[in-house]
């Protein structure tokens, strides 16, 4: 199975490629960096093979899709439905929280700005939660709930005795999440592809 994946949900910017088991990948961490180096990734993630691929060679793209950095989200999406739609090539989302929890039993949280966190524990419901108020809400669970966070999570601002899982920027993660959702959820049409923002952009929440 051959496929692409992008996140740029988050802090950093993800582009893998699993080509029959093997997983190719490069990451900026810096998100601000998404428009700059997505497609330099893309191709050189494509051609630096032995064999150099074309899209048209792929099984479908992934994209996370959200929570998370509104900018982010709205590059990552618009990139995969323009290339989808360019190649008839199916697509596969998938959200921030699916990425973050995969192999865990996990309390998912992704930084909304300005204080806040996108909360999901396991198959529950978003919530938003104040930055403040994070430990209380973790304390809610039981110890078999690992607490999943992107790498640059400063776990000194908890006091949580909770096990914290940070993501790893190896592409393993990322893959195997789309592999998961792939068997679980299957694939849809360029055009079904949703931005999951939550919030409104900061300018809009500013009016």
């Amino acid at each position: 199975m051959k496929f692409l994946a992008i996140n740029t949900a988050g802090k950093n910017v993800e582009v893998a490629l699993h080509m029959d088991g093997a997983i190719h990948y490069k990451c900026a961490t810096n998100a601000r960096k998404a428009n700059e180096v997505l497609f330099l990734y893309i191709d050189e993630l494509m051609t630096n093979n032995t064999v150099p691929l074309t899209l048209t060679d792929l099984d479908f793209l992934a994209v996370v899709s959200g929570p998370g950095s509104f900018t982010g989200i709205r590059i990552g999406v618009s990139a995969v439905r323009t290339l989808a739609q360019m190649t008839n090539l199916k697509v596969l989302p998938l959200t921030f929280f699916d990425v973050l929890s995969y192999n865990n039993k996990g309390i998912s949280a992704i930084d909304a700005a300005n204080g806040l966190y996108y909360v999901k524990v396991s198959d529950g419901e978003i919530e938003i939660v104040k930055e403040a108020e994070l430990d209380d809400y973790i304390s809610k669970y039981s110890d078999e709930f690992v607490l999943c966070v992107e790498p640059q999570f400063e776990t000194s601002k908890l006091s949580t005795k909770k096990q914290v899982k940070k993501y790893s920027l190896s592409g393993s993660e990322l893959v195997g999440s789309c592999l998961q959702e792939f068997n679980k959820n299957g694939l849809v049409n360029y055009d079904q592809v949703i931005p999951l923002y939550i919030r409104k952009p900061q300018a809009e929440e500013n009016l």
